[in-house]
């Protein structure tokens, strides 16, 4: 059964942040793209808690420019109005840090001028972001044990050898394959509704 905050379009989720107050809005909207911020600022060479200020940053940002109205879905995908955001946040970032401490950036300075290659970060962090948000649906939404999805995310996802696996979680082997049955069709079917909640 799919996660009833699936059903939270991403044209609700926008319309809910117009109100500052709108705390459910800003909860779905954080959820959604803060672990995909802090994984590509991490990608570029930012540590965990320089990562959670940029992201928190990004966010900040994105919320006040699409309550003063400056985002315009005609224009372009959310995501590339967001990610843009976050180019200038680690721009600027990597530019106080140079100046303090001699910080040198370079390998994610460079990243962060190709712009391919920031969209290809940026399209690989979705998909594990994606990915992690939908095992936790999968646990949350099914009668599926905590042991049954763990071997399937060894098996299924890490491609760890069955009986690996099943040494390794005090299973038989037989119940690695039929987990990775179980939990295959279901994730699928998560993994699209929300591939598709961030793709609009």
């Amino acid at each position: 059964m799919p996660d009833p905050s699936l059903e939270r379009t991403t044209s609700t989720m926008l319309s809910g942040l117009k109100n500052p107050a709108n705390d459910n809005a800003w909860a779905s909207f954080d959820a959604r793209y803060r672990p995909i911020l802090m994984a590509v600022a991490q990608r570029l060479g930012l540590h965990a808690t320089d990562a959670d200020e940029v992201a928190q940053e990004t966010l900040v940002l994105f919320a006040r420019d699409y309550r003063e109205g400056k985002y315009d879905r005609d224009k372009g995908r959310l995501r590339a109005w967001i990610h843009g955001i976050l180019r200038h946040r680690i721009q600027d970032w990597m530019r106080k840090r140079r100046s303090v401490d001699g910080f040198r950036g370079e390998s994610g300075l460079l990243s962060l001028e190709k712009e391919g290659e920031l969209e290809q970060i940026w399209e690989a962090e979705c998909r594990q972001a994606i990915l992690d948000r939908a095992l936790q649906i999968l646990g949350d939404t099914t009668d599926l044990q905590p042991i049954t999805i763990e071997a399937f995310r060894r098996y299924g996802l890490e491609d760890q050898p069955a009986q690996q696996v099943a040494n390794d979680l005090g299973l038989s082997a037989r119940s690695v394959y039929l987990a990775k049955h179980r939990c295959a069709k279901g994730l699928k079917e998560i993994v699209a509704q929300l591939t598709e909640a961030y793709e609009r």
